[in-house]
């Protein structure tokens, strides 16, 4: 099939027609090049940039056909950046991390660790897209930096894992951007938001809860547990926290949750010390695009 697309355009190529064939061709490639993986499909790696330079020959050969208009499209496509952020949602006290950045097409990266509040984070207006990026981006970063991304210029998706040093508890947002000035216009972002705390616990089917240290398992005895129940409110298109009951730990780093008829929307605020953990699943958008 490419042999015979190949041989068209040879033949007619001072046609406008031809300019369809070039595309088919182009086609062929983005379509061969979009099944790469660095693993099991590696030969099909620059197969996106021999769909970009059949674009941009037929393109330049015939500049106002419609095939022009759809490679355009395609051109567009291939070359359009990506920028995805997963990091493990709550991190140990103080100790290095790691950020896998899935990327495309962005051979440079800035990064901004900001300290934040649950307070702060619940006076964002989740319902303006732009003002919600733009008061990310206003936040005072505690860490800031740059870094260079491995950049084969082969218009794939590629991905790579990052150290963050460690941090103090609290609440984080870690936003990465394209651009260094994190720009709102022409730009990608990403953003996540993690806990960093020693505090870990898990549950069983009896609402026995037990907290543990994170790091190295043992019972967090006379931890202190608050819960807070969450409930819709239809007038304000929120959800409102209300305090419930509270608890402590036993020596086992054990507490019973209370029985209740009613399914109940719960969210735990767990204090050990000086070690707080209190999270919270509701974090909006975490990618902003505007290229």
């Amino acid at each position: 099939y490419e042999a015979a697309l190949q041989f068209i355009e040879t033949k007619y190529s001072n046609h406008v027609a031809s300019g369809a064939v070039i595309f088919l061709q182009a086609q062929l490639y983005q379509q061969s090049g979009s099944n790469f993986h660095p693993f099991t499909n590696k030969e099909v790696q620059y197969d996106l940039v021999k769909a970009t330079q059949l674009c941009e020959k037929l393109i330049a050969a015939f500049p106002h056909s419609e095939a022009a208009d759809r490679a355009t499209n395609l051109l567009f496509s291939i070359k359009s950046p990506q920028l995805k952020i997963e990091t493990e949602k709550v991190n140990t006290i103080n100790d290095p991390f790691r950020t896998l950045v899935n990327y495309k097409n962005a051979p440079k990266l800035y990064f901004r660790i900001i300290k934040t509040t649950r307070e702060e984070i619940k006076k964002l207006d989740r319902r303006d897209y732009d003002k919600l990026w733009a008061a990310y981006t206003a936040m005072k970063p505690v860490k800031s930096w740059s870094l260079a991304l491995h950049d084969p210029k082969d218009y794939q998706q590629h991905s790579t894992e990052i150290k963050i040093d460690g941090l103090g508890n609290g609440v984080y947002f870690i936003l990465a951007s394209m651009d260094e000035d994190f720009s709102l216009s022409d730009n990608i972002l990403a953003k996540q938001l993690i806990y960093v705390s020693n505090i870990s616990y898990l549950h069983n089917n009896n609402q026995e809860y037990y907290v543990l240290h994170r790091d190295n398992g043992l019972p967090l005895a006379n931890t202190q547990v608050q819960v807070w129940e969450s409930k819709y409110n239809y007038q304000s298109g929120y959800n409102e926290e209300n305090k419930a009951e509270k608890y402590a730990t036993d020596k086992n780093g054990m507490f019973k949750m209370k029985d209740s008829k009613d399914y109940r929307n719960i969210l735990l605020q767990l204090k050990n010390n000086a070690d707080e953990l209190f999270m919270d699943d509701n974090e909006g958008y975490n990618t902003y695009s505007k290229i």
